[in-house]
């Protein structure tokens, strides 16, 4: 109950930019050519609690405040927070198990900026630049803390200690190309911060393609199987 109690009293915020100009998402980086994929990461310019230990309260989350932004709505894509519960890794979370598939390269919302080039350069330790473009394309301040729960290398943090829904959850630090870009410190999970977002993978000139939650594909299968035996018992 006074969990409940703290959940409602820290309420979402919004983060002031580093500068008060005004900016706007570049959506399609430069450079790319029809057919080219990538994927795009930003910083929330809000921020919350980390009480949940549902992913999906975050995906939510994080889908709300890109759907909030014409210029990342008009893409039609889905958003994943960067983060892990004990139940669920980050990379999977969002599609980008090196161990699963190559992936496609990462952009931030300023036109230009290649944060990783696959999947494995994501969670390799290093950032080809770090995380700090809000949605609205606006600048994150150098080194503010972002809730992960999550480790360098994409998994929960020290097996699900340090995740989301804990105690005292990992955060990252916006701005970072170093492995601290996830991997930073921990903070009290009643504690308000922004999360990092990632699309799906967009199609230069054609369709984005929509991540599927996690186990999404199990149930399906699992579905399929046990409508197979129902079809089969009233033959």
């Amino acid at each position: 109950m006074i969990k409940f109690l703290k959940s409602v009293v820290l309420a979402t915020v919004t983060i002031l930019p580093v500068s008060f100009a005004s900016a706007a998402p570049i959506t399609t980086p430069g450079g790319l050519v029809n057919g080219d994929q990538y994927r795009l990461v930003f910083v929330t310019s809000q921020s919350r609690n980390a009480f949940s230990n549902s992913i999906a309260n975050y995906n939510s989350w994080v889908s709300g405040i890109a759907n909030g932004v014409t210029e990342l709505a008009a893409l039609g894509t889905t958003w994943m927070a960067i983060g892990s519960t004990a139940a669920v890794d980050a990379r999977d979370n969002i599609g980008a198990n090196p161990n699963v598939s190559t992936g496609v390269p990462i952009y931030l919302l300023d036109g230009s900026t290649k944060v990783a080039d696959n999947n494995a350069d994501l969670w390799d330790g290093t950032l080809d630049a770090g995380i700090n473009v809000f949605e609205n394309g606006n600048i994150a301040a150098m080194g503010l803390p972002v809730w992960t729960g999550t480790d360098d290398s994409g998994v929960a943090q020290n097996g699900g200690i340090g995740a989301l829904g804990m105690v005292r959850p990992r955060t990252g630090a916006a701005g970072f190309d170093t492995f601290r870009w996830t991997n930073n410190g921990h903070a009290d999970d009643e504690r308000i911060a922004p999360l990092y977002a990632i699309s799906g993978i967009i199609t230069v000139g054609g369709t984005s393609t929509q991540i599927p939650a996690p186990g999404a594909t199990l149930l399906f299968a699992m579905t399929l199987v046990g409508g197979l035996l129902i079809r089969r018992r009233y033959r």
